[in-house]
């Protein structure tokens, strides 16, 4: 089997481990491997590790089999990812648990380092908090509408809660349609501001934006040239969609 970029050096340290897999994502390859009959979730990456950590206790998140300096080895969860499959009821489970994520840690005004003016550390206190930085649908795994894994946390840290609980280049729509619903769980943790459907749609506006200038740059490890190409046309196209679906969204606010 065809081994991802830098997986042979990793493979050769790897003791009793065979590779049944590969997953490609923007950031990384994961692979889902095999050890004496149970399967297990590879990654090129231990970026998750911190976090896994200190949420195994109270989050459906994966456990840690093996770390080294260069990969995870990681539980592989039950379950299928939300994509095209959320519910009023799994939409609730999902700002039940964004909504715990976020309360983990609330940044005080005047600590907002990266913001140095005093009117915006005040104007971001209720938007800046500790987020998980990759809330797609497609990190929450769910089995018979009980969410059973929250995964990728590479990107966990201080952020906005907002874009964080919504934004999502592929499955934003998606969760829009049931956003009462993960609101109303949110704010049994931790209030969402007034103006949170505002923010959301022009921090989703604003993103979609920026992306569309970057599609020049995008590159997939599993496409050649052409296919390549192809991709970035029909993304081009969703995206310009996207923007004027935005724009009449925030209408109706």
């Amino acid at each position: 089997m065809l081994l991802g970029k830098g997986l042979e050096r990793i493979y050769r340290k790897m003791t009793g481990y065979s590779v049944k897999k590969i997953f490609t994502s923007y950031n990384n390859f994961v692979y889902l491997v095999e050890k004496e009959g149970v399967e297990y979730i590879l990654k090129e990456s231990t970026k998750d590790a911190n976090a896994l950590n200190e949420w195994k206790e109270k989050l459906p998140v994966p456990k840690i089999i093996e770390k080294t300096d260069k990969y995870l080895v990681l539980e592989k969860l039950s379950g299928e990812t939300l994509k095209g499959r959320l519910t009023e009821k799994t939409a609730r489970e999902f700002g039940k648990y964004v909504g715990m994520i976020h309360a983990k840690e609330k940044t005080r005004r005047g600590e907002l380092l990266s913001h140095p003016k005093q009117f915006w550390k005040e104007e971001l206190h209720d938007l800046i908090g500790y987020c998980h930085g990759d809330l797609s649908l497609m990190n929450f795994l769910a089995e018979n509408e009980t969410v059973t894994g929250i995964l990728d946390w590479e990107f966990a840290g201080e952020g906005e809660i907002i874009k964080d609980t919504f934004h999502s280049v592929k499955t934003f729509f998606e969760k829009w349609k049931f956003k009462e619903e993960i609101a109303e769980e949110h704010n049994k943790y931790l209030r969402l501001p007034d103006n949170w459907k505002k923010v959301a749609i022009v921090q989703q506006w604003l993103s979609m934006k920026k992306n569309l200038s970057k599609i020049d740059r995008l590159q997939w490890k599993e496409l050649n040239e052409e296919q390549t190409r192809e991709r970035k046309e029909q993304v081009r196209i969703e995206w310009t969609e996207n923007l004027s679906k935005l724009e009449e969204l925030y209408k109706t606010i």
